[in-house]
């Protein structure tokens, strides 16, 4: 897959490819084999396990092992087709296949209840059609599938991973000096010690954990954090150095249960500006990417659970290019599987107003990537944010008596619904991360509240000390105010504003009771903001 190597360096991938931490690709399917009460077939790179699942049987139970008959019994049996192996002939039953099948037994004999069946067997026959490494692994995974497909009752999925350290079994003990390895392939068991972890899923508790070479204990503690530590999933999130981006960074890495779901990884141009380097050193995973590439984005998201999407406007002056690369991120998050893409959107004003404005790219284009998501079948959630706040101590004018002025080409009883973007856009996104499956499909409506701007300067006045005034100026007058490339965007914002409306007349009430928790979002107020922002006034 290609890679950004300006941020990634090709000397330190692995022959195939992979970074240190990346799991090769997997395919699982269940109910493979229509005769079994369960089965499952499972690819871990070009390792392939198919198994499938008898019982439980009552009457079964036979010899020592088991123990009591007051639960069921764990069979297990692994063959080994002529074809799986370098030597291409069928491997006969050895010490090591002896070892998997009681490691397999005991593992999952501490998992299922197998107190609901008393003098029964389970059966799990595993056939090794492809070896190429982690094959312990893959056989507690494919098997855990072919369980739950048999609908055997179990206190917790299991789940197994390889890792490595870089240095030989035979090299010198500088636990300091190694490089990890996530999910080896064959050639890196040869060649290096290494080490099967299985967990449990809710828990994340260690059920396996097995080791065929000697290293010293600082090297093994390293080895079992690689596969243990990045259990969470990962939540992509664009601009994160930005007001939208950085806030959702912000409240997450603060909720009490989230930076136990995810890690997070931040994009922005530059991952080594210092704004970059203080997330970084917070725990994001900094990556630099240009959306105007599908290789890089690739690299950028892959593994992403989660993805946060804001598209810059104001980036270029060519207007397609926001919708170019919105659809980029889109096709790249499809083509990876994500599971979840929060998009930052808009209202598109064209089709809103039947034509009647039609410069406000940068609504429409938000609005048209929106549709292109839904079009797609990515599993995704709409935040639309409100007037920022911020924006309006730059178009307040201060007159030589001290008075504040405000000019804008609506009237002062037009509706605008305030939001501060930098403090408020994350206690949005962690509400929509927390009720996913609620809210997919959903458009949520990110403002405190409607302020006229009659409200706005009264707010002002009360708060600064200062005399404040709102002017309803003409359409031309408003545009002169304005550089010329933007002037008529503008205009034409603030008058979808006045009519229809920002959210198009919609009940901001109604629609932040479908989030759920709105008493506890803490939404700043527009007096609020004016008093932690004396100084811009």
């Amino acid at each position: 897959m290609p890679l950004d190597t300006s941020t990634y360096s090709l000397a330190l991938l692995r022959l195939d490819g992979r970074r240190w931490n990346e799991l090769r690709r997997i395919h699982a399917q269940i109910s493979t084999q229509a005769a079994a009460d369960g089965s499952s077939y499972l690819e871990m790179g070009n390792t392939k396990i198919l198994v499938s699942v008898t019982g439980p049987a009552e009457g079964k139970q036979s010899g020592p092992r088991g123990g009591a008959d007051k639960q069921a019994k764990i069979d297990v049996e692994i063959n080994f087709a002529g074809f799986s192996g370098v030597e291409r002939r069928k491997r006969k039953s050895d010490k090591r296949t002896t070892e998997m099948e009681h490691c397999l037994r005991s593992a999952f004999e501490g998992v299922l209840l197998l107190h609901l069946y008393p003098h029964s067997t389970i059966t799990l026959n595993i056939h090794i059609i492809s070896q190429d490494g982690s094959l312990l692994a893959a056989c507690i995974n494919a098997s855990t599938l072919a369980l739950i497909d048999a609908g055997i009752p179990m206190t917790d999925y299991l789940v197994a991973c390889t890792a490595a350290s870089s240095a030989s079994a035979s090299a010198a003990d500088n636990a300091s000096a190694d490089d990890p390895l996530l999910d080896l392939n064959n050639q890196e068991e040869l060649e290096l010690p290494f080490l099967t972890v299985g967990t449990l899923g809710e828990s994340d508790s260690v059920a396996v954990c097995i080791m065929e070479s000697r290293v010293r204990m600082e090297r093994l503690e390293g080895m079992l954090a690689i596969p243990t530590d990045d259990i969470s999933k990962l939540i992509t999130i664009f601009g994160a150095t930005g007001n939208q981006g950085g806030s959702a960074v912000k409240h997450i890495l603060a909720s009490p249960t989230l930076p136990q779901e995810f890690k997070i990884r931040g994009i922005t141009r530059d991952a080594s500006k210092p704004a970059a380097q203080d997330l970084a050193n917070k725990g994001v995973e900094m990556v630099s990417a240009d959306m105007s590439s599908k290789g890089v984005l690739e690299a950028a998201l892959e593994g992403s659970h989660t993805v946060f999407l804001l598209t810059d406007t104001w980036d270029s002056t060519n207007t397609t290019s926001e919708l170019i690369q919105g659809k980029n991120v889109v096709d790249v998050a499809k083509k990876l599987g994500v599971q979840h893409l929060s998009f930052s959107s808009l209202l598109h004003v064209t089709k809103t107003t039947n034509g009647h404005l039609s410069n406000v790219p940068h609504f429409d284009a938000k609005a048209d990537i929106e549709q292109y998501i839904r079009d797609s079948g990515v599993p995704g959630t709409f935040f639309l944010p409100g007037y920022f706040m911020s924006n309006i101590p730059m178009s307040v004018q201060k007159g030589e008596d001290g008075s504040l002025n405000w000019a804008l080409p609506v009237s002062e009883t037009a509706k605008f619904p305030l939001f501060d973007v930098k403090e408020d856009t994350g206690k949005f996104i962690t509400v929509i991360l927390r009720n996913r499956d609620a809210l997919l499909g959903a458009r949520i409506l990110g403002a405190t509240a409607y302020y006229t701007p009659k409200q706005i300067v009264a707010t002002l006045s009360t708060v600064t000390g200062k005399s404040a005034h709102f002017l309803q100026v003409p359409d031309e007058v408003y545009k002169s105010f304005l550089p010329g490339y933007m002037a008529q965007e503008m205009l034409e914002n603030h008058l979808f504003i006045e009519e229809p409306g920002y959210y198009n007349g919609a009940d901001l009430f109604k629609n932040h009771e479908v989030l759920g928790e709105t008493g506890e979002l803490g939404l700043t107020s527009w007096e609020a903001f004016v008093r932690e922002n004396m100084g811009a006034f």
